[in-house]
């Protein structure tokens, strides 16, 4: 029985895709390892068993990592999907959203700059409450504008960095 289904194999694995082939040597690998672990019973058996179902495996993940990566160097574009939108991620793409960063970080600065740069003895209001509730206003709106400004600093370097990597490995794809 086994030996007639060992003798499929070949026919199996050729209709097979790149990822089944290597989902499948992964298998064989594995059920090789457990065989190997039950020990030597009778002439090694098992062994032998354990040794031919890793070494296929082996070739079968081997081969096809191989060629799944060559594949992947060809064609690989990185794609940000968000809902039914979706965008494909270019070194140009990642510097033009840098400098959308960068001007909004500019833009968020000079609010949080204007809204400090009123003087606390300038707010005149008819009672106490209207002026706590004026200082509390101005200290969420610091608050919200300098953590703004912050992370549009972290997004821009970000994004800079991301489109030197993916400037480098669009380099390494055409070589």
């Amino acid at each position: 029985m086994s030996t007639k289904l060992m003798g499929k194999l070949p026919l199996l694995v050729d209709s097979l895709t790149d990822n089944a082939k290597s989902a499948l040597g992964k298998r064989l690998v594995s059920a090789g390892r457990r065989f190997q672990s039950t020990g030597q019973y009778g002439q090694g058996e098992l062994q032998r068993i354990a040794k031919a179902m890793i070494t296929s495996g082996k070739l079968l993940t081997a081969s096809q990592i191989s060629a799944a990566n060559s594949e992947e160097r060809k064609k690989e574009a990185r794609v940000l999907k968000f809902g039914e939108l979706q965008v494909e991620l270019t070194p140009e793409k990642a510097y033009i959203g840098a400098a959308i960063g960068f001007a909004f970080g500019i833009l968020s600065w000079q609010l949080s700059q204007g809204i400090q740069s009123i003087p606390e003895s300038s707010m005149e209001y008819a009672n106490d409450n209207a002026l706590l509730l004026a200082k509390s206003l101005r200290g969420a709106l610091l608050a919200l504008f300098y953590s703004s400004t912050f992370l549009s600093a972290f997004a821009t370097v970000g994004l800079v960095l991301l489109g030197g990597q993916l400037k480098s490995k669009e380099n390494i794809v055409k070589d």
